[in-house]
């Protein structure tokens, strides 16, 4: 027997000694040698399999010690439970994080987390280690269910015992009160109960009289019942009522029941082929019923809401010989035969006329449908299904079980895999494809558009000439695009030579756009505003650039512990706050500024990203936009309507633009010192950098290409370097849409043919063109969505926990904002004294002291403007732990807080005349500064989380009582002698004097 996994791997659930995620299923090589695998099971992030002696091995996330090794250590691969030496177990079973094993005397054990009284045990610790539940000791229990925080029993005699968390009746007693050990439900005493399953926190029996009863939560309908209401007690399923069903699974949210259809006569068959003779069969065909939660297709069909609160029949699933079946937390595999002779499986099967054995010559096939964004659903690809689809690794296979967690699943067959299941090839660098063609052109338009960005962006905010732009900034960009875009064909082509693959899709790697933002508006545009000299902001720009390369190289040895102890949502609400303050809302004023060129795009973009729509003839979303708003604004031009675009103001000149880097210029910016003020904007931008990096990383992986991420970092930084040494102060990284891009066919050679593109539009002068002729208002609406999109994504669910940090996420993003607010105050107060023909500036003092009177608070958001990045991390950071409950470690992120405001790098300003300035040092500002003020703020803080720790149970609070309360007694007594000694002395002196 061979134990396949696949899915999303973060925690090790996979078994494959990493933590990579898998879109087919692969064989866990570790159980390769114990042929006698019984059983797989998946917990909500980890797995455990059982051999036919009994033996149980577990692996994946341990945090309340659920693989029952006695530590609470994740594993990666396999390891065996001794806890469970010399016991017979002969089933498991998991939902959430706690196990139960029954062994083959009756005797049912737990293991894993127990805060809600789900492992029987008459407590509520959890256990790393496996213990029997001695509340059901003798009571002959014949099988088992586990909930996310409840279990459930079932006695030989079809008595049913639940325990655990009682949230929305789960329990199934008609009261609210949890419970610790296990108790009959009294409401099925009366019905025969025979096979039992459980989803998160719900449940549903069968009874030996065909009859179906649920209870627990019911809010996406999952009890069956016709409404989305919770159910306390047993129902009885009235859709089922006069039908015969032969079996119940659950998912986490959703539920299915298996029905008869068609049963045929025991037949004793000659196999035609071979002669031999052929066992009796017993063919059933059954249909399969579905219910509950529906928003992934999860059900297998196609609905008009997210939910389904009756039982229904699923078509792709009727008329079927279903032989496994099992619901995870979005997604539901089974596995079928079906006659070899069959089409696909629709709920209709071809059968020989001529052939009276065609239905007993059967293939086997594995179907999985729901969501598939991780992987889950093993069919090589990403992205949810509504429909079964085939895991086609597991084509003609014989599946013994197939089991689900909450986004990776298992299977175990007689059969391993193909090392290599597609015939080797030997991929060509130069082979094009339709698809190399789409993505092409797709990636091409996020160039043209960052062309015109930079073309925008540096003359307006930074001083540089349109002529210094298009020969010096432009070449030298494009050539860091040609310089990262080769180097990541190579990994692709290598990848696919080393694989023996055709269908490796290069990592996409360009100018980073946020980062375009980021140092042109918080590191070249103050520079500038300070000195008025474009080549020191080029200088500074150029500093910040290299330096974001050189530290992504050096944070290669660390990249484990930074993702490790700064939370995701943290790194997400960094580049949320940048993405909607910096680049959205800009885009947003912009387009609806200019509404007749800019909201048709706009909209186009919205449609085809938003649905999934494609353009005709393959046209690329970007491409189609852009098009679309140069037909609108020269319709509009033609016929003299008043639009912020006036196309050709500039005639075209034919030039030839070599790059011709000036060395003397980096060289100054290296060593002059002067970018150094602005590491606290640099070095947050590196760690968004170097985990966005790792994330576009993971999501090639999950479709099947898997990069080394440290060689992969070190080529994109050696990219960085090498282009701010020749002038480009704007870092590349590898962009996000690797899985988009694969999915539309393209392999290696649209990087190349990308890079080609972007080198000639700068070699020949083309980006005066562009801007002439296509309006940048038409343009915007693409990267408005991409704004959109990473500050959505920032708000999901992390992978790794179901709490929702949203929180957080909206509390990081605050500094954001409040650099862009204090960026306009400054940006109006230069416009309007421009405008008034004044030849003196109202002091910054005296502006900030009227707006003060004004209420506008500007002192408030110049401190969370400075170090705005930095700020951004330790906040969400520190309530990513407090939503945890994890308050040590909020304590430890307001601990750096503390230490960065001591030294000026996050909070600290002076005003110097009309410029607001950074101040660094220890305790800048003296006594009076704003770094004290922070630094001794952030330092209560911390003890007072530090408090909570304690109150929480993490070290026990009684010695800390304890000493508290001697401490009070010592002050108590003193004071009384002192007290003492006052009027012994009072009494002391002459009446008179008293």
């Amino acid at each position: 027997m061979y134990v396949l996994c696949w899915g999303w791997g973060g925690n090790g659930q996979l078994g494959l000694n990493d933590r990579d995620s898998r879109i087919k299923p692969h064989v866990v090589k570790a159980l390769s040698d114990h042929q006698s695998i019984a059983k797989v099971i998946c917990g909500s992030r980890f797995t455990a399999a059982i051999t036919f002696s009994g033996a149980v091995f577990t692996w994946g996330k341990n945090d309340y010690g659920q693989l029952g090794l006695g530590d609470t250590k994740a594993q990666v691969e396999p390891r065996q439970v001794e806890g469970l030496e010399g016991i017979a177990i002969k089933t498991l079973c998991a939902r959430g994080s706690h196990v139960l094993a029954l062994s083959s005397d009756g005797r049912l054990y737990s293991w894993g987390r127990g805060d809600d009284g789900q492992l029987g045990h008459g407590g509520r610790d959890s256990t790393s280690k496996p213990q029997e539940i001695a509340a059901l000791r003798g009571h002959q229990i014949k099988a088992i269910a586990a909930g996310r925080c409840h279990s459930v029993a079932l006695r030989s005699d079809g008595r049913v015992f639940t325990w655990g968390s009682n949230e929305d009746g789960a329990l199934g007693r008609g009261c609210s009160d949890d419970s610790t050990v296990p108790m009959m439900v009294d409401a099925l005493r009366t019905v025969v109960i025979k096979q039992i399953d459980c989803g998160s926190r719900h449940n549903i029996v069968l009874g030996t009289n065909k009859r179906v009863y649920t209870w627990g939560w019911g809010i996406y309908g999952q009890l069956g019942l016709g409404d989305t209401e919770s159910q306390s007690l047993p129902r009885e399923i009235e859709a089922f009522r006069g039908k015969t069903v032969v079996r119940v699974c659950c998912g986490f949210r959703h539920s299915f029941a298996v029905l008869p259809r068609v049963i045929a006569r025991s037949v004793s068959t000659m196999d035609i082929a071979s002669g031999a003779a052929s066992p009796t069969f017993t063919m059933q065909t059954v249909d399969v019923w579905a219910w509950g939660w529906n928003e992934y297709g999860q059900l297998g069909e196609r609905t008009s809401t997210g939910y389904v609160i009756h039982p229904m029949k699923i078509n792709a699933l009727s008329n079927i010989h279903l032989k496994h079946i099992a619901g995870g937390g979005r997604h539901t595999i089974c596995s079928v035969g079906r006659p070899r002779d069959a089409g696909p499986v629709n709920g209709t099967r071809s059968r020989s006329g001529t052939d009276p054995f065609a239905d007993h010559r059967m293939s086997v096939e594995t179907l999985a449908w729901g969501r598939g964004n991780d992987g889950e659903l093993g069919i090589g690809a990403v992205g949810s299904a509504t429909a079964p689809v085939s895991v086609g690794a597991l084509h003609g296979r014989e599946v013994e079980t197939v089991s689900c967690g909450w986004a990776h699943s298992a299977a175990l067959t007689r059969e391993t895999l193909l090392v290599n299941e597609q015939a080797k090839s030997q991929p060509s660098p130069f082979a094009i494809s339709l698809g190399d063609i789409d993505a092409f052109f797709g990636l091409l338009v996020q160039f043209i558009i960052q062309i015109m960005l930079i073309f925008q962006l540096l003359p307006v905010h930074c001083g540089f000439s349109t002529l210094d732009v298009t020969q010096t900034i432009i070449p030298s960009a494009a050539t860091t695009v040609l310089m990262s875009n080769s180097f990541f064909a190579y990994l692709g082509f290598a990848l696919a030579k080393k694989e023996g693959r055709s269908d490796v899709t290069a990592l996409p790697d360009g100018i980073n756009t946020v980062l375009v933002f980021a140092y042109a508006l918080t590191v070249m545009a103050p520079e500038y505003q300070r000195t008025k000299d474009a080549q020191q902001a080029w200088e500074v720009g150029i500093f910040a650039a290299f330096m974001t390369g050189f530290l992504q190289i050096l944070s290669l040895p660390f990249i484990k512990i930074m993702r490790q102890y700064i939370p995701r949502a943290a790194l997400l609400s960094s580049v949320a706050g940048v993405s909607l303050a910096f680049l959205s809302m800009g885009f947003a004023f912009e387009i609806w500024e200019n509404p007749m060129i800019a909201l048709g795009p706009f909209m186009l973009v919205l449609i085809c990203f938003g649905s999934g729509v494609k353009l005709p003839f393959h046209l690329p979303t970007g491409l189609g936009a852009l098009l679309f708003g140069m037909i609108i604004a020269f319709i509009l031009y033609y016929y003299d309507f008043p639009t912020s675009f006036v196309p050709f103001t500039q005639p075209y000149e034919f030039q030839v633009n070599v790059l011709s880097p000036n060395f003397s210029i980096a060289s100054s910016a290296l060593t002059s010192g002067e970018g150094w003020k602005y590491m606290s904007v640099i070095v947050p931008m590196v760690l968004v950098n170097v985990m966005a990096t790792l994330a576009n990383l993971e999501t090639a992986v999950a479709v099947g290409d898997n990069f080394d991420p440290n060689i992969s970092i070190l080529g994109d930084s050696v990219a960085t370097m090498i282009g701010a040494l020749l002038g480009n102060p704007f870092p590349t990284n590898i962009y996000i849409g690797q899985p988009i891009y694969k999915s539309m066919g393209a392999r290696v050679s649209y990087v190349l043919l990308t890079a080609a593109s972007v080198v000639l539009i700068a070699l020949f002068n083309a980006t005066a063109l562009i801007v002439n002729t296509i309006p940048i208002s038409c343009g915007v609406g693409f990267l408005l969505w991409i704004g959109l999109v990473i500050t959505a994504n920032s708000f999901n669910r992390t992978p790794t926990s179901n709490t929702n940090h949203g929180a957080a996420v909206a509390l990081g993003m605050v500094p954001a904002l409040a650099a862009w607010a204090f960026q306009l105050v400054q940006n109006a107060m230069s416009a309007t004294w421009a405008a008034s023909g004044s030849t003196q500036k109202l002091p910054l003092a005296v502006v900030l002291s009227t707006l003060t009177a004004a209420g506008v608070n500007p002192e408030g958001m110049i401190t969370l403007s400075q170090g705005y990045l930095l700020t951004s991390i330790f906040l969400a950071s520190m309530m990513v732990n407090i939503i945890e409950r994890e308050f040590l470690r909020a304590s430890a992120w307001m601990a750096v807080a503390s230490a960065l405001s001591m030294v000026g790098a996050v909070h600290s300003f002076t005003v110097d005349e009309d410029t607001v300035r950074g101040s660094y040092g220890f305790m800048p500002g003296g006594w009076d500064g704003w770094a004290l003020r922070y630094g001794v703020v952030y330092a209560g803080l911390s003890l007072l989380l530090m408090l909570f720790h304690l109150q929480e149970g993490g070290v026990s609070s009684i010695p800390f009582r304890n000493h508290l309360r001697k401490v009070k007694r010592f002050v108590r007594e003193q004071w009384t002698k002192l007290q003492r000694r006052r009027r012994s002395a009072n009494e002391q002196q002459p009446l008179l004097v008293r």
